[in-house]
């Protein structure tokens, strides 16, 4: 069937635009296997497809961070760490 994206995917797509945040960009992250190489869409893949609840949260630490100016390349480089392999 189709997939439709909730309103909270929308938004994550259209804040990280307006960003303009290269999402083919490469990170590095420390899992327990060692080094994983993620993209940045790799991490927005994974805040899209948890379940609602933490898409709201997840919503809500990016708006906070946000407001005060943090790196948002830093926050998503924080979040690939919970799904580091």
């Amino acid at each position: 069937g189709l997939i439709t994206m909730s309103a909270c995917q929308r938004w994550l797509d259209t804040f990280l635009d307006e960003k303009g945040l290269d999402l083919d960009a490469t990170i590095a992250v420390e899992g327990p296997s060692g080094t994983n190489w993620l993209t940045y869409a790799d991490v927005v893949h994974a805040m899209k497809v948890t379940s609602a609840a933490e898409q709201k949260s997840l919503k809500t630490l990016l708006v906070k961070a946000d407001f005060v100016n943090h790196d948002i390349r830093k926050v998503l480089k924080h979040l690939a760490q919970a799904i580091a392999i």
